[in-house]
């Protein structure tokens, strides 16, 4: 799966004068709900890593419990562990991928402010000569999202039939006084028994006054 992604990112990294690109998450994905970027470069599913593509090679960057996980989901990806703050590992990242003195791309949304403070220190403990430069670009992972395969389409549509069907299994078994909690319930675990990993965000339910409220909180 990786390895067309790969090629794509690679010839618009070209296009953009770019040796490497920097693929974050701006916070811990605990929930798989902040690095779909991350997770659609690499396969990488975990809470916190880093992928780092150039034009020859791709790296994942994990800490100790990632590291059988990373080996694992990133075929086509060198596994570098590490270890501390980032400023005591990604000048080690630099070298190994080849990227001293060259140009590096990220996308704004891919980082915290924190992590690109802190990208900024590690580079300015390497030598002059060796500090590679941190470019915003623009949305090159972002945008080759947005262009589906033949197997997100399919995934896609499968997940639409799922929600369509739990949604009609849940008015079927609507009786007088149920709970919009029960009601939130039927739903989950019609999709969970039928092939559902997780649901988007917490099933919303609402019903009399909380009709109005576009994110309520079933009660």
């Amino acid at each position: 799966m990786s390895a067309p992604r790969l090629q794509r990112l690679r010839e618009k990294m070209e296009e953009h004068d770019l040796a490497g690109f920097f693929v974050d998450c701006p916070v811990e994905d605990i929930f798989r709900l902040s690095g779909a970027n991350r997770r659609y470069i690499s396969g990488f599913t975990g809470s916190k890593g880093t992928a780092l593509v150039t034009t020859a090679g791709a790296f994942i960057a994990v800490d100790f419990r990632y590291v059988e996980q990373a080996q694992s989901e990133c075929p086509g990806f060198k596994v570098f562990r590490t270890v501390g703050a980032l400023e005591a590992w990604f000048p080690d990242l630099i070298g190994n991928a080849g990227l001293a003195g060259k140009r590096i791309g990220f996308e704004a949304a891919d980082l915290s402010v924190a992590v690109l403070n802190g990208l900024r220190r590690a580079i300015d403990t390497l030598p002059e000569s060796d500090r590679p430069k941190l470019l915003q670009a623009p949305p090159l992972v972002t945008n080759l999202r947005a262009i589906k395969e033949p197997g997100e389409i399919e995934t896609l549509q499968r997940a639409v039939d799922l929600g369509d069907a739990a949604f009609e299994y849940a008015a079927g078994r609507l009786e007088p006084g149920m709970t919009e909690k029960q009601v939130a319930w039927e739903i989950e675990r019609y999709a969970r028994e039928n092939g559902a990993e997780s649901l988007s965000f917490p099933t919303i339910v609402a019903a009399g006054p909380n009709g109005a409220m576009p994110h309520a909180q079933p009660t």
